[in-house]
């Protein structure tokens, strides 16, 4: 049997108010003295009680921390630099310059391989390696709504995401995002991500609460057993009339998650 989920869309964060809001202070130091240090193998359980959401007007903030990233080497960074690696698959932390503010890692004793030993600027990856990079988050604001359970079951949760929110830790987002809300504020860990929704659009969400309900709800949504209606908003008159549109959507921007119609886009 085919089931039906609706998919809305939410007003947007304007660019200015997606930056940090004036009047709470923003720390530029790393490893601030008092700050807590999180774990990317810290569990979302271990994670929730060291830090607290702050309600800014309309926004949910989240105050600066430190957090220390563990990555395997993986086979396409085997024998390239260090600094180069980590410049091209996280320039977001550094548009201007990735290459640079890698470099000063590396010299600051910020980017290293595991249990913190220093490497030369010049290091060359090598396949056993694992590195450890400590990184001073500001988490982009989001609005200040509620993530709506709209079901609780034993395998499933169902929620209302709202718009501006990432589903999962993601780039520049980590405790904004509707795992890390669930967890903060209603004690829910460990929950699988089936499937997704882009930032900027709000709707339902499943959640698998243990890996065998993972797998049966994907291969339920690959063969099609379920389908995703989406609600938009649009500019001028629509036609009265169905419209059916196949073609290509691409990419415009992808910090601003804009898609638009365009030769070479996705089928």
């Amino acid at each position: 049997r085919t089931s039906t989920l609706f998919i809305g869309m939410a007003p947007t964060l304007s660019p200015a108010a997606a930056r940090f809001p004036p009047g709470l202070a923003r720390s530029r130091c790393h490893g601030r003295p008092g700050m807590t240090l999180t774990r990317v193998s810290m569990t979302w359980a271990e994670e929730a009680s060291t830090f607290e959401y702050v309600m800014h007007g309309q926004l949910r903030v989240v105050p600066p921390y430190t957090h220390l990233y563990l990555a395997n080497a993986k086979k396409r960074w085997v024998g390239r630099r260090v600094t180069e690696v980590y410049a091209e698959e996280f320039p977001h932390l550094d548009p201007k310059d990735p290459t640079r503010y890698f470099e000063r890692a590396v010299e600051d004793g910020r980017l290293t391989l595991s249990g913190g030993v220093k490497v030369p600027v010049e290091h060359l990856i090598r396949d056993w390696d694992k590195v450890e990079h400590r990184v001073h988050v500001h988490e982009p604001p989001v609005l200040a709504q509620s993530v709506e359970v709209m079901h609780d079951g034993d395998d499933l949760l169902v929620v209302n995401k709202p718009c501006s929110l990432p589903v999962h830790p993601s780039g520049r987002y980590r405790r904004n995002t509707v795992v890390g809300v669930l967890a903060k504020e209603q004690g829910m860990h460990d929950l699988h991500t089936v499937h997704r929704l882009d930032r900027l659009t709000s709707g339902v969400l499943l959640l698998a609460k243990h890996r065998e309900a993972s797998i049966r709800v994907s291969n339920a949504l690959k063969q099609g057993l379920a389908r995703k209606t989406y609600l938009a908003r649009i500019s001028g008159r629509f036609p009265e009339d169905e419209m059916h549109v196949d073609a290509p959507i691409a990419c415009e921007s992808k910090r601003e998650t804009i898609y638009t119609v365009g030769a070479g886009g996705k089928e």
